[in-house]
């Protein structure tokens, strides 16, 4: 899959209707970067993420450079659990997302350089 999908700081609505957001207490390069968007509607930014398979890559640019990850969880989060996006030392980038017909969110964890088991 094929998409590119600017980045805007801060989760908030606005936000999430012109593109991705970066959760502020996150990192923005090294450790966690964590990504919250859209997967449904016109504003449906992560909208295939879904269909991500472990091993799936996927390339992060930003002023630092560029990182290419590679998928090693695909799944349902609780609405409450906030602990993906906690600090790692590790490079890893989470996506968060609403799953339609499902409580809670759903993420994608991908790790730089090869594969992370959680």
């Amino acid at each position: 899959m094929e998409v590119s999908i600017r980045v805007y700081e801060g989760e908030s609505l606005a936000n999430l209707k012109k593109g991705a957001g970066h959760f502020t207490f996150t990192s923005a390069w090294n450790g966690n970067v964590s990504l919250a968007a859209h997967n449904r509607g016109t504003n449906a930014y992560f909208g295939q993420i879904h269909t991500l398979k472990n091993g799936d890559r996927i390339t992060y640019t930003t002023p630092y450079g560029t990182r290419t990850y590679s998928v090693y969880y695909v799944g349902q989060i609780k609405e409450t659990d906030f602990s993906r996006l906690g600090q790692t030392a590790d490079n890893i980038l989470t996506l968060i997302y609403m799953r339609p017909g499902c409580p809670g969110h759903a993420g994608v964890r991908t790790g730089a350089g090869g594969n992370i088991e959680v």
